[in-house]
Formats: structure tokens, C-alpha cells, sequence
């Protein structure tokens, strides 16, 4: 059957054509049924007084190698202190999903939420504690969306959601959720959580000390009627959250 069809075989492609097959990964299966990655080259070795063609072969276990690609290209796609996507992953699930909305005619939403009065909880606590703080949220966030929905930081105390098949009603309902999950947070709060982080200082700043829960700010805008490309839509509910901070905090 190979013999029939040689560009299947590697090998068999370079006795056809005299002609040295360089590079071929696949991964074939042990005596003990293991399976392991190779990359394999293969030679072909004419006879000098018979016509018989031999292929020299040569291969190498990757194993190790395709492990630390598969490790550079989750760090590539996670945002480091989170463990979320980032914002690279967004806009490419972004763009799936709004080329799939537009087939379709159907509407999908993007929400931008930040924390409101990390700033003063980083000065309260300091920055290690700020880390945490955030990873922790992050946790939280993530825990309550859907698996069709994707959470990513975008960037600082910032995260954004691609909420798909979703229109304003239900964007609307997930914000509020989430927005009360975090005001309830038993880890968002400025105050009473361990000794200061400048212990040389006699008072923390005025502005710290009447720190109070740490809560999200969120904006929400929709396909098609918020705008029809990803840049749009992440600009308008940037701005819808600038205005949820403007207005009080805590709001969407």
C-alpha cells in the first residue's frame, strides 16, 4: 500500500526520488505500546554494482523538545501573574467571533471591568499583597463565567470578557453578577488584612486609611449595534466603564 502511494512514507519518497528527505515528524508506537514524538531524516544509498536502493534513517526522540513548545506557547498565550489569557488571545478569539456572529446574525458582547480603589489597597498593603489580590479576583472572575465565555486580563487591574451569543440583557445580567461577587469578596478589602507593608511608618497615608471594599467598575457594549469591528466594541465599553467610574464606582 506505501509503495502505491510513497508520499506517505518519508522513506519511501526519498528512494522514488533519489532525493534526501531532510525533516519528517510523526510519532510512532514502541514494542510496549509507549508512543513517542521523532523527527526523522532519511537518506537514500544507491549500490555502486546492483541497482538496489537502500534509505538511511535516522531519528530522534523530541519528546523533551515538543514538551518545551507546548510550555513557551501556553506562556506565550497566559498572562503571567494570573494564569489568564491575554489580551493577544482576546482579539484572535475576538475575531473568530465576530466573523461567526456576522454569518449568523447574531448579536455577542464585550465588557470591560477594572478594580475600583486598588491603588489605594497596593499603598495599604503593598505591591506583594496587590499580586495576590489580583490573582485571587482573577480566580473568582473566572469561576463565574461560562465555558463559552472567555475571560482575559487586558492589562494593570483591568480584565475583559468575550461573551458570545450574548445581547444586552444578558451582558447586563453577568456584569451585575460578577460585580456583586467581587463588592462581596472576602478578600477585597483594604483594611484588617495582616500587618502593614511599611512597618517603619507610624500612620498609613489619610487616603489609605479610608480605603474601603475593593469593587469593579464595568463597561458593556454589544455587536452590532455598539460597533462592528473588536476595535469598536473594546473602545466603547472602555469608555462605558470610565463612565461606571465616574458615576460612583461599583456600577455598570
Amino acid at each position: 500500500l506505501l509503495w502505491d502511494h510513497p508520499e506517505r512514507c518519508p522513506g519511501l519518497r526519498a528512494m522514488r526520488r533519489l532525493k534526501p528527505v531532510t525533516l519528517a515528524e510523526y510519532t510512532i508506537r514502541t514494542t510496549s505500546g509507549r508512543r513517542i514524538t521523532v523527527s526523522a531524516s532519511y537518506t537514500p544509498i544507491q549500490g555502486t554494482s546492483s541497482p538496489s536502493i537502500w534509505t538511511l534513517v535516522v531519528m530522534r526522540d523530541i519528546r523533551l523538545q515538543k514538551r518545551w513548545e507546548r510550555e513557551l506557547l501556553h506562556r506565550a498565550a497566559r498572562d503571567p501573574l494570573t494564569g489568564l489569557p491575554n489580551r493577544a488571545v482576546f482579539f484572535t478569539a475576538g475575531a473568530r467571533e465576530l466573523t461567526r456572529a456576522a454569518r449568523h446574525g447574531r448579536p455577542f458582547a464585550v465588557a470591560m471591568a477594572d478594580l475600583d480603589g486598588f491603588k489605594a489597597y497596593n499603598d495599604a498593603h503593598g505591591h506583594p499583597a496587590g499580586d495576590e489580590l489580583l490573582k485571587a479576583v482573577a480566580g473568582a472572575l473566572q469561576a463565574g463565567v461560562r465555558a463559552t465565555e472567555l475571560i482575559a486580563r487586558y492589562g494593570g487591574d483591568e480584565f475583559i470578557f468575550l461573551l458570545p451569543d450574548t445581547d444586552t440583557n444578558g451582558a447586563m445580567a453577568l456584569a451585575t453578577r460578577l460585580r456583586r461577587m467581587v463588592a462581596e469578596f472576602p478578600f477585597a478589602r483594604a483594611q484588617g488584612n495582616g500587618p502593614p507593608p511599611y512597618p517603619e511608618r507610624a500612620e498609613a497615608p489619610a487616603h489609605v486609611q479610608a480605603a474601603g471594599p475593593v469593587t469593579l467598575s464595568i463597561g458593556v457594549a454589544v455587536f452590532p449595534g455598539d460597533g462592528t469591528t473588536m476595535e469598536a466594541l473594546v473602545a466603547k465599553a472602555d469608555r462605558r466603564r470610565f463612565e461606571a467610574k465616574q458615576q460612583g464606582r461599583n456600577t455598570i
